[in-house]
């Protein structure tokens, strides 16, 4: 939550509950989308699952 809050709530200056709604959903879906993440080795959480599931495979 703390990255949630310094990357991106703090950031903004929100108008309307809508306009918030809206950049929070979508840092969300890149943070768990396209961001690269030091616990999977800086890997996006898209290239980690397919790596997984090649060595599964």
């Amino acid at each position: 939550m703390g990255t949630l809050k310094l990357e991106c709530i703090w950031q903004y200056r929100f108008a309307t509950y809508r306009e918030a709604k809206t950049v929070i959903t979508t840092w969300i879906r890149h943070y768990h989308e396209t961001r690269p993440h030091s616990s999977l080795g800086y890997l996006t959480p898209a290239a980690w699952r397919e790596r997984q599931a090649k060595q599964t495979a």
